[in-house]
């Protein structure tokens, strides 16, 4: 049982991890300026 917790626990973790880390970049990407003209 504490094998599959902690699986799961270190899964939802990364998880957690990784969509912050995601949404850190897409706000940095908003925040720079892109000029087209």
């Amino acid at each position: 049982e504490s094998a599959w917790e902690e699986i799961f626990y270190s899964s939802i973790i990364g998880n957690v991890l990784s969509s912050l880390i995601f949404s850190n970049k897409f706000k940095n990407m908003n925040n720079i300026p892109i000029y087209t003209k």
